[in-house]
């Protein structure tokens, strides 16, 4: 198994090809608004998934690969529209 920076950076170069942005979360004490994972932004710094840090590195992995061989099948689809991350797989 990988390395969780190895995962962090692999995620990171992908979300950018689709200019998209991995944010990790900074809080040292989970919260009710701050769950301590991850978010993804666009270049606007919209919230694209995770408003609360709420979304794994494992889950964003398992649709981001599911995403791309969806989008490889299918040149045609919209990256954005309904959100890239907006139903999941």
């Amino acid at each position: 198994m990988k390395n969780l920076k190895s995962r962090e950076s692999k995620v990171r170069r992908q979300l950018k090809k689709l200019d998209l942005r991995l944010i990790k979360s900074r809080v040292k004490t989970p919260n009710i608004n701050n769950c301590g994972f991850y978010q993804i932004v666009d270049f606007n710094n919209i919230v694209v998934e995770g408003e609360f840090f709420d979304i794994s590195l494992e889950t964003i992995e398992k649709n981001l690969t599911a995403r791309i061989k969806l989008l490889k099948e299918h040149p045609h689809f919209e990256l954005f529209g309904s959100g890239f991350f907006g139903l999941w797989l």
